[in-house]
């Protein structure tokens, strides 16, 4: 066996050495390319998991697209991490974001809540969408596009909608209950919804469309009991002063949707309540405020998809002393698709999160699009950006250092 330059490609026949020879393998053959020879055929096979012997000279890794702005241009970095670092082919062609599978890929050029490739090269997305109050109009508005999309054709779609519209009656109860009648002339009651919405923090799409989005839904509601109340004015006659008392309330959830059902990562409130009077000369007096609030998660955690099988569980607390924040002091537990624990690190469901192991112990991380190494229990913060959808290992990097395009004038 000895390896030989093709000069020239016909087929499953290659011209090497001065003579044809045929081709015995899957791997894509080119010219230029460096190929094992016992003399009468060339040798070469790819293989999607890894670890098989490639006679042909490639480059394997995992890529890593870097974006990198400067001066109001998009200048990505086409990186890879082999050899135990990460290396660079240099800056390249503008895009938004990667994926790949394999040694297939395709990049994305608009931000969705999660992108994920199958292995006969259709992409799956999953877009974003949110539900609010329109002031305007008084009704409830849903923006965006709330589809999953296989290839951009519509596969499945989600309504928060009804989700969001079922907190206004729980919100009103906890309002009027916090509120006293009023006792004078006219007393009468409002209530208001003054705010709503729903807004998508993260998600995930699988490969069969299937799909989890993490929301968080707030509603606010006040409500009012007034009356009127007449008394000698100061200049004679009868001044009326309009006196009562508001309730305050907003009520937040934050919840985990796979398209049929809901599951509640936390809840809870705020509630303000406060006494008012005002003179027919201005300004209010007696004004008394109080507040509170309260945090709840259920006891039993929960368990959210990573990706390729991968998922993390996050275990819950019975009260919340305050409010729990989006990205804080939350500790994920990564488990395999055995049930096998890998990892620890701080993370949550609203995380975008993916990570391939590249050793014993060790990981690649893409948090939030952060690159980050975590090792042994030790999370380190590579400094740098990553706009892949998912870190995974490319048997074969030639067709990825291609895409990069001929753009000799940029750094290397």
């Amino acid at each position: 066996m000895h390896k030989v330059c093709i000069g020239a490609v016909d087929g499953r026949m290659v011209k090497a050495g001065g003579k044809w020879l045929k081709c015995i393998g899957n791997k894509s053959m080119a010219v230029g390319d460096r190929v094992w020879t016992d003399g009468r055929c060339v040798y070469g096979h790819e293989s999607e998991g890894g670890g098989s012997y490639v006679p042909a000279e490639s480059l394997s890794g995992i890529p890593i697209f870097r974006p990198w702005w400067h001066d109001g241009v998009n200048e990505p970095y086409y990186n890879y991490y082999a050899d135990g670092m990460i290396q660079t082919f240099g800056q390249g062609e503008a895009h938004e974001y990667f994926i790949n599978r394999g040694n297939r890929f395709t990049f994305i050029d608009r931000g969705f809540v999660d992108a994920d490739y199958d292995d006969k090269g259709n992409l799956y997305t999953l877009g974003h969408a949110d539900v609010f109050l329109d002031h305007e109009s008084g009704g409830y508005e849903t923006s965006g596009d709330p589809c999953v999309r296989c290839n951009g054709e519509v596969a499945a779609s989600y309504n928060l909608m009804p989700y969001v519209l079922e907190n206004i009656p729980k919100a009103e109860e906890m309002a009027k209950a916090e509120c006293k009648p009023e006792i004078g002339d006219d007393a009468g009651s409002s209530t208001e919804v003054t705010s709503l919405l729903c807004n998508v923090l993260g998600g995930r799409v699988g490969t069969d469309g299937s799909f989890y989005i993490v929301a968080h839904l707030t509603v606010k509601v006040e409500h009012t009991e007034y009356a009127y109340s007449s008394e000698s004015g100061l200049y004679g006659g009868m001044d009326v002063y309009m006196h009562g008392n508001t309730a305050k309330v907003e009520l937040c959830r934050r919840v985990i949707f796979d398209g049929s059902s809901v599951v509640e990562w936390f809840k809870g409130y705020w509630l303000n309540w406060r006494t008012f009077s005002y003179s027919p000369y201005g300004g209010g007096i007696g004004d008394y405020r109080n507040s509170r609030d309260a945090w709840y998660a259920p006891m039993s955690g929960i368990r959210y998809p990573v990706h390729d099988g991968m998922y993390m569980t996050i275990e819950g607390t019975a009260n919340f002393l305050e409010y729990p924040s989006s990205s804080g002091n939350y500790t994920a537990s990564i488990y395999s698709d055995k049930d096998e624990l890998l990892l620890e690190l701080p993370a949550s469901p609203a995380d975008s999160l993916c990570l391939c192991r590249i050793g014993e112990g060790k990981y690649l991380v893409s948090k939030n699009g952060w690159l980050y190494m975590w090792e042994n229990g030790n999370l380190t913060d590579l400094k740098m950006g990553c706009s892949n959808y998912r870190l995974r290992r490319m048997s074969n990097l030639k067709k990825w250092k291609k895409a990069r395009g001929n753009l000799s004038g940029k750094h290397t």
